[in-house]
């Protein structure tokens, strides 16, 4: 009964410590998050500039919002949806090679996992990093926009492809190999008939 009690004190007293510690890291994060605070200069414009944001939303110029010109909304939301378009139509053309790379049913492991680590490295980069290169290459604008767009669509779509084409019937492949069927030619007679409505 001794030892249970015994036990029961020391397990309280080191959640206790436990928290103390939790407790201290967190006054430490706060303490340091709030000295990088003071080097921020605020403006005394910034309430003003807060006041007619919102003023803004509640009051919105109709000739902007109902305009038919290059600053209107209507055009911009247009050019929007074809940024999109055009993005992604790129990278799925340019996905559909290299998803068959990074497939291990029809390349061998060194291309595909040479392939595979490009697609991941084009993945992790946020597509907000690629628009900023894009942007200082290209200038702002629709050019900017897609050409950020198709880069993270490659990332995505090839992905998808590859898993696609490794979710394959394999006896079909198989018949191929035996049949002395190239790289070329299985992927022609075998894959892409299979896959065609899923790439589309």
């Amino acid at each position: 009964m001794i030892d249970k009690i015994n036990e029961m004190y020391e397990s309280r007293s080191s959640d206790k410590y436990f928290k103390a510690l939790w407790v201290l890291g967190l006054v430490v994060l706060i303490v340091w998050s709030w000295s990088a605070l003071g080097s921020i200069d605020i403006s005394e414009k910034g309430p003003t500039i807060a006041f007619n944001i919102i003023s803004g939303i509640f009051h919105p110029n109709l000739e902007t919002l109902l305009g038919l010109g290059e600053s209107g909304v209507l055009h911009l939301l247009l050019e929007t949806a074809a940024i999109a378009f055009m993005g992604t139509i790129v990278g799925a053309v340019f996905s559909i090679p290299l998803a068959f790379l990074a497939s291990g049913k029809v390349m061998p492991m060194p291309i595909t996992v040479i392939t595979r680590l490009f697609v991941m490295a084009v993945r992790t980069i946020p597509s907000f990093v690629y628009g900023l290169m894009f942007i200082r290459v290209t200038g702002p604008g629709a050019f900017a926009g897609v050409m950020t767009l198709s880069v993270t669509s490659i990332g995505m779509i090839s992905k998808l492809f590859s898993e696609t084409i490794d979710d394959l019937d394999d006896s079909i492949l198989e018949a191929l190999d035996a049949a002395g069927c190239s790289t070329f030619q299985k992927i022609r007679c075998g894959i892409i008939p299979q896959l065609w409505s899923s790439l589309i």
